[in-house]
């Protein structure tokens, strides 16, 4: 028994080193696998820390905060002395919510005299923040600690004015304000942070093993040479192949939204606080940047089969795909929509989660879809390309 074991465990070892061996061979397996992910993050973070000075993300630690009516209680000088504020004026056009909504403002204290009733005489202190927005959200959760407890101070006599006089009593009322409420706020905000993850991870895993059967799996089943020498063209097999891997692509993101929609019934009662609501515009908008993003990730894909030499190589292939694809869902989380420099169009994959997250806000950018559009043309045709001179080389024969 004991024999039987080590003879087992010896014939473990053996393909353990036959397959470890087979994988570090390829040079191009290892890069795939290891380097790519090694350097993605750092050129994700450079590229998204430039683009910061650009309009979009904003400046690292720097809240744009602004103040509005009469202000009888020194808020604008507590809040020009924080380090990590920047008061600034509002636009003299729009009104205030038009300026939050649109930026660069952040956060907006709104104060007001009442007039009746009795708080008449009293200030009414608003804080104004998009609770849609990540950045503003936090604004409003910042300056909002702020003021409770500089107005507490302030109400018990505990603060001194400008001169240096001690203040007053004040009654006062403080209240948040969002732009939108809570609960279709919420369920906007989690939709534009999962929604991009969701397309994009799905785009890219669902087209992965149609890709890797219809290129490098028929290299290995010799049945990719007798497709290629038959009377049908070229250009019309691997458009036949491309079509049908988008098609698998664009199936697999319908299956993750689909499954993710379920998995919301299933947990409605826990989920109560969150309220979704999509307009026709914007499920049209979505599943336009669906598309793209299939037919993006399905070219990537099967020219990188096509260029493997196995499938196994080619799903080791498709791993940085994978990543690429989800840093890019996380990333568009990150970049603040309001003010958007049309620079982040320009980002491959980006792009399409920012189409995705602009629909979800209903704040799409017609020239940012035109110009992701004119890119995934591009892609396209550079992989189309690219998968006509694999195929036309005869070494694709003896590849496998």
């Amino acid at each position: 028994m004991r024999l039987s074991g080590l003879v087992a465990a010896r014939e473990t070892v053996i393909v353990f080193r036959k397959e470890i061996t087979e994988l570090f061979r390829d040079y191009r397996t290892v890069l795939a696998s290891l380097g790519v992910p090694l350097l993605l993050f750092p050129i994700l973070a450079a590229i998204l820390a430039y683009g910061g000075h650009s309009g979009g993300i904003g400046t690292p630690g720097e809240t744009i905060v602004s103040v509005a009516g009469q202000d009888t209680l020194g808020i604008s000088e507590l809040l020009a002395g924080r380090s990590e504020l920047n008061l600034v004026d509002l636009p003299s056009t729009g009104t205030v919510q038009e300026a939050v909504a649109d930026g660069p403002i952040d956060v907006a204290v709104v104060l007001e005299i009442a007039s009746a009733g009795v708080e008449a005489g009293s200030p009414n202190v608003a804080v104004v923040f998009d609770n849609t927005n990540n950045r503003s959200l936090a604004a409003g959760e910042l300056v909002t600690g702020m003021l409770e407890k500089y107005l507490t101070h302030l109400s018990i006599g505990n603060a001194t004015d400008p001169e240096g006089s001690s203040l007053v009593s004040t009654p006062f009322s403080l209240q948040p304000a969002p732009m939108h409420p809570l609960a279709a706020g919420a369920g906007t905000f989690v939709l534009s942070f999962l929604l991009p993850v969701i397309i994009l991870l799905s785009a890219a895993i669902g087209p992965v093993a149609s890709a890797a059967d219809l290129g490098a799996g028929e290299k290995e089943r010799r049945t990719l040479q007798s497709l290629l020498g038959s009377p049908a063209r070229r250009s019309a097999i691997l458009l036949g192949k491309l079509s049908a891997v988008s098609v698998m692509g664009f199936l697999g993101i319908v299956s993750f939204v689909a499954g993710a929609g379920l998995a919301y019934i299933a947990t409605r009662t826990f989920t109560t606080e969150l309220q979704f609501t999509v307009t026709l515009s914007a499920v049209l908008s979505v599943v336009f940047a669906a598309v793209l993003a299939a037919l993006t990730f399905s070219a990537i894909e099967f020219v990188v089969s096509l260029y493997a030499r196995s499938s196994k190589a080619a799903q080791a292939f498709c791993v940085p795909v994978l990543i690429l694809a989800s840093a890019a869902g996380y990333a568009a989380f990150a970049v603040d929509m309001r003010s958007l420099s049309l620079w982040y169009y320009h980002v491959p994959l980006l792009n399409l989660g920012l189409m995705v997250k602009g629909a979800v806000l209903s704040s799409s950018h017609a020239a940012g879809m035109l110009i992701t559009s004119l890119w995934v043309v591009v892609y396209l045709l550079a992989a189309f390309s690219a998968g006509q001179r694999i195929v036309n080389r005869e070494s694709v024969f003896r590849s496998a």
